[in-house]
């Protein structure tokens, strides 16, 4: 549909180190054809302070340790509990550490970015349905048809 090739896809993100597909299609297409409309779809979606938010929280959970949510009981990070200094060595144990979420505010973060991202879909989808059209295939809710 965007006549990206792997190589132009793979310029991409090389001074940032990106590694989501997505992120590279949107900054190919916001250098490329900054005036598309899936150009300003995706910027919306990778500029959205909700979409970024649950990005990091799912990164977070899946490379490292689930971000600390407030309201789930005595939580801890993953860390050296051993304090040292000039005079003296202790170690810390009991009462968890700082929550770094609340349950409320990431739902609602991950509420908004779900969506934010299902109507940037849906804007991708009417894009992608529209060029079909132009080279004779109808697509409708309930059936596809092709007009030779």
């Amino acid at each position: 549909m965007l006549e990206i090739s792997k190589k132009q896809l793979a310029k991409c993100g090389k001074q940032k180190r990106i590694n989501q597909k997505l992120a590279r299609v949107a900054q190919h297409l916001m250098a490329e054809r900054p005036d598309d409309e899936i150009s300003k779809s995706l910027q919306r979606l990778i500029t959205s302070k909700d979409w970024n938010a649950t990005i990091e929280y799912r990164n977070k959970w899946v490379h490292n340790q689930p971000p600390l949510i407030s309201g789930v009981g005595i939580v801890y990070e993953r860390r050296n509990r051993w304090i040292v200094s000039d005079d003296a060595i202790a170690v810390t144990f009991g009462g968890g550490d700082k929550p770094h979420h609340s349950v409320e505010e990431l739902l609602g973060s991950v509420q908004r970015s779900t969506l934010l991202f299902s109507k940037v879909v849906r804007e991708v989808v009417s894009l992608y349905v529209e060029l079909l059209s132009g080279h004779g295939i109808q697509v409708t809710e309930e059936n596809m048809s092709v007009a030779m």
